[in-house]
């Protein structure tokens, strides 16, 4: 409490080390909030903690910007009827954005696989990969893209000729959009 009373006074702040002061005074915070952790105080370690934080966010970020160009190239692959270029695009993006955390972008990654999966004709894969995209998409309450991957799945059950599911399931998609129930 002497050191405290003296830093806040201003007196020997100047000439007090960086590391000092900041544990007096962080110290003297986490006490108020009976918070007894001295490590939480230290400045050296506090310094490494936000370094490795900032390196993991980068890293991450790197990962995302990766896992988003991945979409956009298989995108393109898909519009130029490239499915084997474009499956193994999405599925790459999908791993990659697996340990982001970018769960959105991830669900468009499966959404895009089931796409293509349907243009292949390999319709129980595309079934699982849409089930997936929809339920992460459900799960964000993002509805416009869950409405499109449900348009997505109506497609998919016309393909396999059940017309009277695919007419409903399109419903149900317009439906999420327009507000009604």
């Amino acid at each position: 409490p002497a050191v405290l009373r003296a830093l806040v006074r201003g007196q020997g702040i100047s000439m007090a080390p960086a590391p000092l002061v900041f544990y007096v005074m962080v110290r003297h915070a986490l006490m108020q909030r009976e918070i007894h952790d001295r490590q939480l105080a230290d400045y050296r370690r506090s310094l490494d903690a936000f370094e490795r934080a900032r390196r993991l966010h980068d890293s991450l970020d790197a990962l995302a910007d990766k896992g988003l160009l991945l979409i956009d190239t298989a995108g393109a692959y898909l519009e130029l009827n490239l499915y084997a270029e474009a499956l193994a695009a999405y599925q790459k993006a999908h791993d990659v954005l697996r340990h982001t955390g970018m769960v959105h972008d991830r669900a468009r990654a499966l959404w895009g696989i089931g796409s293509t999966l349907i243009a292949r004709s390999e319709f129980e894969e595309a079934e699982t990969a849409l089930a997936e995209a929809a339920d992460l998409f459900a799960a964000a309450d993002n509805a416009p893209l869950l409405s499109g991957v449900m348009l997505e799945q109506a497609a998919l059950q016309e393909a396999r000729g059940d017309h009277g599911a695919a007419v409903v399931t399109a419903r149900l998609a317009l439906d999420l959009v327009s507000g009604k129930d």
